[in-house]
């Protein structure tokens, strides 16, 4: 795009604008664009290379704190686009195969991922809003209407349960359905009781017992009918809505409400809306030959059925089809962009101070992952475990990042691993966003025709910042943090631009301007970060905090776009300083400009 002709409308900022004091975050999320991640280069060959080594050691010279004799694993780092890194390994010990001898673990080998199993159900009945066969603000009876069909006094209100609340863990029903019930001698066993009554548990009457899935060795496997009459008998943990507490048989209604609004199986609606379309072979509710997957020589549920548990826990996956399924929820393959951006976003507190619970994320925030920034960064997890099976996959959407974590043997070694890969990947994807912000837009701006001129940069431990900030002859920098301090001094914090995500029509891409205050010890109890706000000066019914990159064919960017001042600063090969003469006013000197198109002297007419 070339720069605009002499603008019309020059800005003053006179002292007696009103300050828009407002509550600044310290260290505003997202801060940069995503980085550009080549598994060829340099940095990540330095990196995974490194991440090799920390591994085979820990494994091979008896220094990791779990048993590595029994832990197999599968990890792998995708981008957006394609997979970055994988680590496996077999452990030396392995289970019974039964039908065909164990091989190697690779990228296609298959794990039970259990609960991960949730964000597959939720992206199906997602599709299956987009295409208008439901809505999630629905209660749940509208598609399950058998849920109201002899209700107990005190029950669950099942007409006040809506989709999204069974979806995002707010439905307040009880967790399981006869799964690891004590009354099940088994179950008791398995945790050390052989006598109940002697641990002080009364007798209980053969119809107070669940019909099906006490436990996974010996237990009837669980159906619809099961299920549904079995949720019906249990009071409420909670009222809907009032707080998250985490419920398998939520799951399990979902995929009924997926098979009665599908007329398909669990299995043949993910298979239509998700595997097929994505080309993942080797995701099922059907157990694989053993030859296929990884059994640990511990007490493993390689040959649980799940059955009416599948929607919650039953898959079985690999670790190249979930990143072929994290890559298509980055970019939004299935749903559209904004669906997906919602989709990321918390719907109730947990009990913690820095997670939440999404639909059916696990949303954590933390500043442990950045050593030189305070900033938040924010994680969105889904883990699962049955016997014997460990898994977790982790989405970095600000760094177009996903990592799988698969562990068959001591559940110890999970942690461990994405410990590790998490921290070493999260740093590296931080400073490469940098360090290709700093080569993409930091420099000198400036304008041909009259005195306006921007400086941007890219700190260790900021985004792109303004360093100066000239407007029409005057120092707009101070008199931008005067508008929100009422003080114009810049040791009041720094301006800092956040990307938009989104492009105008002549294929700008849009940033807003965000006035970020020191650090502070906060006199009040309460984090007075709450809004960010970057829409709020406005001149002539436009913002003036925002900016619009300009790139040529390229994608270097040539020039920035102020909207608000009505001028295009072309980017200059190095910085120049123009000195206002003295005794010219800002609002002279433009006049003096925009009359003479000579930047010297002040002369009035």
């Amino acid at each position: 795009m070339t720069s605009f002709s002499l603008p019309i409308l020059g800005l003053v900022v006179f002292a007696s604008f009103s300050a828009l004091v407002l509550s600044g975050c310290f260290e505003p999320s997202e801060p940069l664009p995503a980085p550009r991640l080549n598994p060829g280069s340099p940095d990540l060959v330095q990196l995974f290379s490194g991440l090799d080594s920390v591994i085979r050691n820990a494994v091979t010279q008896t220094t990791a704190s779990w048993n590595t004799s029994i832990t197999s694993h599968a990890i792998d780092v995708t981008s957006a686009n394609e997979t970055l890194w994988q680590s496996f390994r077999t452990a030396p010990l392995l289970g019974e195969y039964g039908d065909g001898g164990p091989t190697n673990v690779t990228g296609d080998t298959a794990f039970r991922i259990a609960s991960i199993s949730k964000v597959f159900t939720v992206l199906a009945i997602l599709l299956q809003q987009q295409e208008g066969n439901l809505n999630l603000k629905d209660p749940v009876t509208t598609y399950l209407p058998d849920l109201r069909e002899n209700e107990i006094p005190g029950g669950v209100q099942w007409e006040k349960i809506s989709l999204e609340s069974l979806a995002s863990q707010l439905s307040g029903i009880p967790r399981e359905y006869g799964q690891e019930d004590f009354a099940d001698g088994l179950v008791a066993k398995l945790h050390g009781i052989t006598n109940l009554q002697e641990v002080g548990l009364p007798p209980v009457h053969a119809d107070d017992l669940a019909t099906c899935g006490t436990n996974h060795e010996t237990s009837p496997t669980c159906f619809r009918k099961d299920i549904i009459e079995g949720s019906k008998k249990r009071p409420p943990v909670f009222p809907p809505n009032y707080k998250s507490t985490y419920s398998n048989i939520a799951f399990i209604l979902l995929g009924f409400v997926l098979e009665n609004v599908t007329g398909q199986s669990y299995q043949e609606a993910l298979s239509a809306s998700i595997l097929k379309p994505l080309g993942m072979h080797h995701t099922t509710v059907v157990r694989p030959r053993d030859s296929m997957g990884v059994i640990p020589a511990v007490r493993n549920d390689w040959m649980y059925i799940a059955g009416a548990y599948d929607p919650t826990g039953g898959l079985y996956s690999t670790a190249n089809d979930l990143s072929i399924f994290m890559r298509a929820i980055l970019n939004s393959e299935l749903l559209d962009r904004s669906t997906t951006n919602a989709w990321f976003k918390p719907h109730s507190w947990s009990s913690s101070l820095h997670s939440a619970y999404g639909m059916p994320w696990e949303i954590y925030r933390t500043t442990e992952l950045l050593s030189d920034s305070d900033r938040g960064v924010t994680l969105i997890t889904k883990g699962g475990a049955l016997y014997g099976y460990y898994s977790h996959i982790i989405l970095l959407p600000e760094y177009d990042l996903a990592i799988t974590a698969l562990v068959a043997g001591d559940s110890q070694g999970l942690g461990w691993l994405e410990s590790k890969v998490l921290t070493a990947t999260t740093k590296l994807a931080e400073d490469l966003a940098r360090r290709q912000a700093r080569d993409r837009y930091a420099g000198y701006y400036k304008s041909l025709q009259i005195n306006s001129s921007i400086t941007f940069d890219v700190t260790d431990s900021s985004g792109l910042t303004i360093t100066s900030w000239i407007s029409n002859g005057t120092d707009f920098l101070l008199e931008y943090v005067g508008i929100h301090t009422g003080q114009r001094d810049p040791s009041q914090g720094r301006v800092q631009l956040l990307p938009a995500g989104v492009r105008r029509s002549s294929g700008g891409e849009v940033w807003h301007a965000s006035f970020v205050p020191h650090k502070r010890t906060a006199d009040s109890v309460i984090d007075s970060c709450m809004i960010n706000d970057v829409d709020t000066v406005m001149y002539g019914d436009r913002s003036l905090q925002e900016f619009v990159f300009h790139a040529n064919e390229d994608e270097e960017v040539t020039e920035v776009e102020l909207p608000g001042f009505r001028v295009v600063l072309p980017k200059q090969p190095k910085a120049e300083t123009i000195v206002r003469p003295a005794g010219c006013s800002g609002w002279k000197y433009f006049q003096h400009v925009l009359r003479s198109g000579v930047s010297t002297g002040c002369a009035e007419k």
